[in-house]
């Protein structure tokens, strides 16, 4: 039995579970409004505010207290990637640890106005609700061949350096073998020290420091898409959701106590098999197999990673996984304990907002300062925030 056929009969199986589990969570609708949301985040310091990023008009707004402000945290408007398509815009936002009166930078990642990606450090002003829109500074830059397979997360570890995801850059099966290059920046998590608008550094323990024709920043590779990562806040752990091509979606997993390094695969490997589905890569010298994988029928067509639950308004599921599929819009969760997946659970009815609204094409979840978790839709403009049950 191929290992996709075995996967979707533990699925089901699993969902069948799922169909008695009592449902102790819901969803409340923050905002909605907002123009092809692609992400939420939160003053790591203030869970009183959160930022919602509009991939098209670059647009960074504010919701403070429930209620989003009338003027942009910050506008890029003019900034970005002219070119239509789904894949090009502004990405995510990463906040440092010490955000705050003595360190007043954050950092943006967006596919600029010559489609390149990028990140780059603005400053807030003497209003903390708004960011000075002139005061960009590029961090780093890399251009891309295609103009989709960007990935564009960002995200300070708890090591307090800024990790960031790139994409393949396409086109499909990754011709060029991006991934597996490392002399490339594409298809790989990079790691790099950063210190306000000033130039970046290697961190000293990078994986691919001092060699010869290996880019120091990489910290990880063989990588489609890796739209969306997420640290376990308590742990230090990776998850990453790396969408796939025509058949496999995965999540991938680097522990806390990696020297990074890991290769995932693409675009030999896919999920757990072989590019193209003949045989199994996931355990092949030098691999780094992922933690699980759906098909796409019924399963969807691409992952959309989370955030380790770690909040305190839903005791049952502290340590819990969430992830969805964009276009299905379906959300599970599951249990990692560093060594195998157990109770996937499939909580998209759970998570169906009462009354008329629906959650559509989910292009992001969100976390806050305290660990509370929000969803992303895209398609409808709308933030919604994950709550127990009455």
């Amino acid at each position: 039995m191929r290992v996709v056929h075995l996967f979707a009969v533990l699925v089901a199986f699993a969902w069948i579970g799922v169909a008695h589990a009592a449902k102790v969570m819901t969803v409340e609708l923050v905002a909605s409004g907002f123009e092809e949301p692609t992400f939420v985040c939160s003053d790591p310091n203030d869970a009183t505010r959160l930022f919602v990023l509009e991939r098209n008009t670059g647009k960074i707004k504010l919701i403070k207290n429930g209620v989003v402000q009338a003027k942009p945290f910050l506008s890029l408007e003019g900034k970005l990637c002219p070119e239509p398509g789904e894949e090009v815009g502004l990405f995510s936002m990463a906040f440092p640890p010490n955000f705050g009166p003595d360190n007043k930078f954050f950092y943006v990642c967006y596919s600029a106005f010559n489609c390149s990606w990028v990140i780059e450090a603005y400053k807030v002003g003497a209003n903390p609700d708004r960011a000075k829109n002139d005061s960009g500074k590029l961090i780093l830059s890399a251009d891309f061949p295609e103009h989709f397979h960007y990935g564009g997360m960002i995200a300070f570890g708890p090591d307090g350096y800024l990790y960031a995801s790139r994409g393949d850059s396409g086109p499909q099966e990754d011709p060029f073998g991006h991934g597996q290059d490392l002399n490339l920046l594409l298809g790989k998590l990079l790691r790099i020290d950063v210190n306000k608008d000033k130039p970046y550094k290697i961190p000293p323990t990078n994986p691919f420091i001092n060699q010869i024709n290996k880019k120091p920043e990489i910290w990880a590779y063989g990588l489609r898409n890796p739209w969306r990562f997420s640290f376990d806040r308590l742990s230090g752990d990776i998850y990453i959701g790396d969408v796939g091509q025509d058949t496999i979606e995965e999540i991938s997993f680097q522990p806390a106590s990696s020297s990074g390094g890991e290769n995932y695969g693409w675009n030999i490997a896919e999920g757990f098999e072989c590019l193209g589905g003949g045989g199994t890569c996931g355990s092949n010298a030098g691999f780094t197999a992922p933690i699980h994988q759906y098909v796409h029928n019924p399963g969807g067509t691409a992952v959309i990673g989370g955030y380790v639950y770690r909040g305190n308004a839903i005791p049952k599921m502290q340590g819990r996984y969430f992830f969805a599929d964009h276009s299905f819009s379906t959300i599970w969760s599951l249990k990692h304990n560093g060594a195998s997946v157990t109770n996937l659970r499939d909580h998209t009815k759970e998570l169906e907002p009462s009354g008329p609204n629906t959650i559509n094409l989910i292009s992001s979840f969100g976390e806050d300062a305290d660990g509370e978790l929000y969803i992303v839709d895209n398609s409808d403009g709308e933030i919604y925030k994950i709550v127990p049950r009455p």
